[in-house]
């Protein structure tokens, strides 16, 4: 009885999903979540060191040795995804390998985020693995102790133990990605020249709100998933780096904001 009216819903959940496969996806953090097999990703919900506003990815000791590398600063996989950190786990132990490989990369100019690994994790080439995680990480995080000090560089990069990705994005000058309230949340995609918010109400009350994008000059468009229409915003004002954006929103609602052609002046 249902299949005759689920054209819709069929029809929104093409539309989304299109638009949320197209590009790389945008986010500021990369949480590396430790070896073993006990290890899982959980739900998405950011942590509170992160807080709103920036978003996260997740990666396994696979991709730290073999896909990722620095440019410029930033992590990046070759596909062109890109992060501003890389986040320790919270855990005493490393893999020697992977901590090596993450100490080439600080030296390459990455930043890395977390506790000071003193052993290795399992047995695997104990007792030299416990050896090359201890000297690894001295050379990596020095004298830091995650109180009175908690930042120092290593070649071209630093590592950070005891303040938040927050403050530490905050003091790499790298403001978050959306700026809304609590009743607002988004995912981002840069596909080329153009960058695509979706951007959901979680509440069941319709919103009307000013966001902010982190986009520089550029025009927003309404994608309706709903609909498949199009219409450029009617208003909307470019800050420094920024663009503000009146939304609103039915309750539970959802729209993409589509930024494509420069902002008029």
């Amino acid at each position: 009885p249902w299949w005759p009216k689920a054209r819709p819903f069929v029809d929104y959940l093409s539309r989304s999903s299109f638009l949320l496969q197209r590009g790389n996806f945008v986010a500021d953090a990369l949480y590396y979540y430790g070896d073993g097999g006990y290890k899982f990703v959980g739900p998405r919900r950011n942590p509170p060191s992160l807080g709103p506003g920036f978003d996260y990815d997740v990666t396994n000791s696979d991709v730290i040795l073999n896909r990722l590398g620095v440019r410029d600063g930033r992590l990046v996989l070759p596909d062109g995804t890109g992060y501003s950190l890389l986040v320790m786990p919270d855990s005493a132990e490393a893999h020697p390998d992977v901590l090596e490989k993450i100490e080439k990369l600080v030296a390459a100019g990455a930043t890395v985020v977390g506790p000071k690994p003193d052993r290795a994790v399992g047995l695997e080439g104990f007792p030299a693995s416990e050896r090359r995680v201890r000297e690894a990480a001295t050379r990596l995080w020095g004298d830091l102790d995650g109180r009175s000090r908690r930042s120092r560089s290593h070649g071209k990069g630093q590592v950070v133990w005891g303040d938040s990705e927050r403050d530490v994005l905050r003091s790499m000058k790298i403001e978050p990605d959306f700026v809304a309230s609590p009743s607002l949340d988004f995912i981002h995609r840069r596909d080329g020249g153009a960058d695509i918010y979706f951007v959901r109400n979680r509440t069941a009350a319709p919103v009307r709100e000013t966001a902010r994008f982190r986009v520089a000059r550029r025009e927003p468009e309404f994608w309706d998933p709903r609909t498949g229409e199009i219409r450029p915003a009617a208003v909307y004002r470019a800050t420094a780096g920024f663009m503000e954006v009146p939304v609103a929103l039915a309750p539970n609602g959802s729209v993409f904001v589509v930024f494509r052609r420069a902002a008029r002046a």
